[in-house]
């Protein structure tokens, strides 16, 4: 028989990896300590009403999900989320006059989709540095 514990626990720990979030950064951003969040990953505590919906809030998925599997994983449209990210970056690189190799253009736009989802909103002036940094200019 499957601990019930264990498999949210299994479930946290996909959306954690899905993000390339530590342990200490899920806690950091549910305002707990590490330590309590890891016993939740491991099974060993349950977790609170209070919890379960801060962590899905702050990450996109279905409390559903969490607790019982339930499709779909995520509250949010991820091609929306996607095609926002897409679009932004194509406009920060005409804006810039600047173009990206295939895999700073992959690189950039998988750091800002996890941007995007963990904190809620994209933070366009993050995109533009990351433009800048890694873009090659185009005109003269």
């Amino acid at each position: 028989m499957i601990n019930r514990h264990s498999a949210v626990g299994r479930r946290l720990a996909y959306v954690r990896g899905q993000l390339g979030l530590s342990q200490k950064e899920v806690g950091d951003i549910l305002k707990l300590s590490w330590r309590t969040y890891q016993t939740w990953e491991v099974g060993s505590r349950p977790l609170s009403y209070e919890n379960l919906m801060k962590f899905c809030r702050s990450f996109g998925v279905r409390p559903e999900w969490i607790m019982e599997g339930e499709e779909p994983i995520r509250s949010y449209d991820f091609n929306e989320v996607v095609g926002e990210v897409v679009g932004a970056l194509a406009l920060e690189l005409r804006r810039q006059d600047r173009s990206l190799s295939p895999e700073n253009w992959g690189k950039i736009a998988s750091k800002m989709t996890s941007s995007r989802i963990k904190h809620g909103e994209l933070n366009k002036e993050e995109l533009a540095n990351y433009v800048e940094l890694a873009g090659e200019e185009i005109g003269s």
